[in-house]
């Protein structure tokens, strides 16, 4: 057998092979891909544990910040951060004097915080 007709087999054995295939795939009766997992949304905000470290000094660098006197960090009740030009957090925080905030913190890349917003939590 020459190289030609060797040739010439593997492409009329792969032009059948496609044949077979191609109407299946058309017609629907092919298995899906499998789904892919959700990834994040660039910018997106993103749920934290109460215990996330990330979290945790975040909150630590807002309680000092807040107009109460002498209340300190009873628990963080929630958490979300939001992947920008550094991190934005955004804490929901319980004090000792039982008052409720809900903070905006951005962690910028040199390593600072900044107080972006903060506020009573209307969440009781």
């Amino acid at each position: 057998m020459t190289a030609r007709n060797s040739a010439l087999r593997l492409a009329g054995a792969f032009a059948l092979a496609l044949a077979a295939y191609a109407p299946a795939a058309v017609l629907g009766d092919v298995a899906p891909p499998p789904p892919t997992p959700s990834l994040p949304v660039t910018g997106g905000w993103h749920e934290l544990r109460p215990s996330d470290p990330e979290l945790v000094a975040a909150a630590a660098f807002v309680v000092p910040r807040l107009p109460v006197r002498r209340a300190q960090l009873l628990r963080i009740e929630g958490g979300e951060r939001q992947v920008v030009a550094g991190t934005n957090y955004r804490i929901g925080l319980q004090l000792t004097d039982r008052s409720r905030w809900l903070a905006l913190v951005w962690h910028k890349l040199d390593g600072s915080y900044v107080l972006t917003r903060v506020g009573p939590s209307k969440v009781h």
